[in-house]
């Protein structure tokens, strides 16, 4: 797990949203407008969140509501790491300012299927008489714990999730498919239609030609098994007398 700093937050979350969520994606509209009311808060604890990308849609809620028992937040975020088929990726943000109206702050990553049973453990009840002081000495361990995490490259993370994500679609793919993709992407290239692709499409279309090429052997290669063949076989007498010469 790594710590991104001083990143972009919209921008970031919207970039690894495309790589991860296929459907509901205007969910993530709700996520901005929790995040641009987070940023304009001038309570410090609202500038930490929690951030989730599912296959179906994606969530946004303040970390003190994912914290405390029973909200709709704690729900939702305990709910889905019951569901094994669904691949979340999910993420901690810490919102530290504006810069040129850009939202600017922290994302951390977390283990979701080890967070959200971390979270069912040390979450608070509402209705406690404590609750106040113990949900604040809950949320400063989880910061201490997020700013131990090593630092890393937003681009290169994202990128690193784009690969692993084209790698698990190729694994699925029958080569029937494969090849649809690449009549599509062709097609709309011919037809002066390439603005109508969307980046997943050339991603995959390029992932798969890759993978044609790394499986094709090398013209050199190719020659010296074809000449191999091409050449008749000696017989045992002419061999031996072949070998006297040299």
């Amino acid at each position: 797990m790594r710590k991104f700093e001083n990143v972009d937050i919209i921008n970031s979350l919207r970039r690894i949203m495309n790589i991860n969520t296929e459907h509901y994606k205007n969910d993530f509209f709700l996520d901005v407008d929790t995040i641009h009311t987070a940023a304009l808060s001038d309570s410090a604890e609202d500038k930490y969140l929690l951030f989730m990308s599912r296959l179906n849609g994606t969530y946004c809620y303040c970390e003190t509501d994912v914290f405390t028992k029973d909200t709709s937040a704690y729900n939702t975020w305990t709910y889905y790491g019951e569901q094994a088929h669904d691949n979340i990726i999910a993420y901690a943000i810490k919102i530290t300012g504006f810069e040129n109206e850009v939202i600017k702050g922290n994302l951390y990553e977390l283990d979701y299927p080890k967070h959200f049973k971390h979270v069912i453990n040390v979450s608070v009840c509402a209705d406690s008489v404590s609750a106040d002081e113990e949900l604040k000495f809950t949320l400063s361990c989880e910061h201490k714990r997020l700013e131990k995490l090593k630092c890393g490259n937003i681009d290169n993370h994202i990128a690193d999730l784009s690969k692993k994500k084209i790698k698990a679609q190729l694994d699925k793919m029958t080569e029937a498919e494969k090849e649809d993709i690449i009549t599509h992407v062709e097609l709309s290239k011919d037809f002066g239609e390439a603005d109508l692709l969307t980046q997943a499409d050339i991603d995959l279309y390029n992932a798969i030609i890759a993978e044609r090429t790394a499986k094709k052997p090398s013209i050199k290669k190719q020659l010296a098994e074809n000449k191999g063949k091409s050449e008749p076989m000696k017989s045992k007498t002419q061999q031996q007398k072949e070998d006297i010469l040299l």
